[in-house]
């Protein structure tokens, strides 16, 4: 994935401009969506020393889970009611019959994923689509 932008964007079948809508604004910052030096995870940080709290940081969830990645297995972070949820998806995102286009939010270019991973993680963790 390279950098985000915000005009990369596109909203699906359903009517959540809203989630679209943030997520074109956190894509102008891409610390934001991989995760930066500067988010620290409070409950993490009090068990460890400020260098593993650092490596923690960085990406959206920890590095122990980026080997997941070659089997099409994702971990995103996301803060809900007052604690840090990590929610485990797969790369399989729903496309419209006999096409490659999916039927949910996507990036402009077809190549990158971050999009409909990011929609479909948010919408495990509030129970589906």
């Amino acid at each position: 994935m390279g950098d985000a932008s915000s005009n990369e964007v596109v909203q699906g079948a359903i009517g959540n401009c809203w989630f679209i809508g943030a997520l074109s604004v956190i894509a102008t910052r891409d610390e934001l969506i991989r995760g930066g030096s500067n988010i620290v995870d409070i409950e993490d940080s009090a068990r460890v020393d400020a260098n593993v709290a650092n490596h923690l940081s960085k990406g959206v969830y920890p590095p122990i889970f980026h080997k997941y990645r070659n089997q099409g297995i994702y971990v995103l972070r996301f803060f809900k009611n007052f604690k840090w949820r990590y929610v485990f998806i797969d790369d399989r995102i729903p496309v419209y019959k006999g096409s490659s286009s999916p039927v949910f939010g996507s990036c402009f270019k077809p190549e990158e994923l971050w999009v409909p991973l990011i929609e479909k993680a948010y919408a495990k963790l509030f129970g589906c689509y």
